[in-house]
């Protein structure tokens, strides 16, 4: 096993020369065998009756053989473990190691174990916040061909952002998204198109620190990118008022929450969390330096709002999936800025609560240089209103 297990982890050895052996299907048999000797030996002396008059340097001994080969057991399986995460065994160009019995598409990265497809998500919903992602995913479900996480509505699994859970490793993530039947007849379509796949939404990925990019990047090579982007005056005071909501019972109130922005000069507008986010020029830049554009797919939230179908076509057809009938089900609106409990009789309306127009003038004539340079980015007009 060792052998097998360092020829696989050699990357500059390359794949096997038999193609018709994968690494992984070869670790896998040999895994299986020796559990299998190991289960055997371990059931014959479990279920054999012990002399009465065993002495204790023996029973000592048979104790600490079978602790040991318990260990080996363990050590097995989780070096196994460790090369699906690829912390041992990396693959050349970033590829997704999790190919055990049979080759799989590379457009949804999946690794069969116990008679069970489990995938890494085909596309991510990585932005822009506070721009109707939400929304976006409470529609996309409806899709027959499209899974996504399953978390708790509206929980985000944030593993790429934080390095807490970054570290447990992909199959910790894939543990995330549904499972599948192993029928690869019924899983993919003609051409290699997966019938049915994975997805998330975490929209603050976009504005995330560049490390974050490249963990995606590594992981997902293939991954579809969908961006969100909303009039940026709009998604900052929107983005506030989630701030406000998060923290009233934190002394928060909307003067301070509203000071974090106003009390800027534009020439630091950027060490603002909130303005960089509205700032999606600079955030696309990081993501088209590492992804190709055509796993890109950018829209404004406006278009999505006023033309929901047409939107959801572009989608889908980005995607790769079939067309779908959206009209039939309605197009609601979710994760609006609710009213607020603060105290026992105090209710807060965060829709009452609006950046003073002055703020907003000066905001826009910040965005309007940015959103002249995305334009430029993009090739087509953002046709955004300003508050001049």
């Amino acid at each position: 096993f060792e052998s097998a297990h360092a020829k696989f982890c050699q990357r500059e050895n390359g794949p096997f020369s038999n193609p018709m052996v994968q690494p992984l299907d070869a670790i896998k048999i040999i895994i299986i065998i020796l559990q299998s000797f190991l289960l055997v030996y371990l059931f014959i002396e479990f279920s054999s009756p012990s002399p009465p008059n065993l002495p204790l340097s023996q029973a000592e001994l048979f104790n600490q053989k079978t602790l040991h080969a318990t260990r080996k057991l363990l050590l097995l399986r989780q070096t196994l473990h460790d090369c699906l995460n690829r912390t041992l065994c990396p693959r050349p160009d970033n590829n997704v190691p999790f190919t055990l019995l049979q080759k799989l598409p590379p457009i949804n990265p999946c690794f069969s174990l116990n008679f069970r497809r489990y995938c890494l998500p085909h596309f991510i919903i990585a932005g822009a916040g506070k721009s109707g992602t939400s929304s976006l995913v409470h529609w996309l479900i409806r899709h027959p061909q499209i899974k996504f996480n399953m978390m708790k509505w509206g929980v985000q699994t944030q593993y790429f952002m934080k390095t807490s859970l970054y570290q447990q490793g992909l199959l910790y993530y894939t543990r995330h998204f549904p499972s599948f039947p192993e029928r690869p007849q019924k899983f993919e379509k003609r051409g290699g198109v997966p019938e049915l796949v994975t997805g998330e939404k975490t929209p603050f990925y976009y504005n995330s620190p560049p490390a974050v990019v490249r963990r995606i990047r590594a992981a997902l090579p293939n991954v579809k990118l969908i961006f969100i982007l909303r009039e940026p005056v709009s998604r900052l005071q929107s983005h506030l008022k989630m701030h406000l909501r998060n923290n009233l019972n934190n002394g928060y109130n909307w003067g301070r929450t509203l000071s974090q922005v106003t009390r800027l000069t534009e020439d630091n507008f950027t060490q603002s969390y909130f303005m960089r986010a509205s700032t999606y020029v600079d955030e696309l830049k990081k993501w088209l330096a590492l992804f190709p554009r055509e796993q890109i797919l950018v829209l404004r939230s406006e278009d999505m709002f006023n033309e929901p179908e047409k939107i959801l076509l572009r989608i889908t057809r980005f995607l790769g999936l079939d067309d779908f009938e959206w009209g039939r089900l309605g197009f609601e609106r979710v994760n609006e800025a609710p009213k607020v409990n603060q105290g026992q009789d105090e209710a807060v309306d965060l829709e009452t609560y609006e950046i003073p127009l002055q703020h907003k003038k000066r905001f826009s004539l910040y965005f309007e240089k940015k959103n002249r340079q995305l334009e430029d980015l993009l090739g087509w007009e953002v046709q955004w209103r300003n508050y001049l």
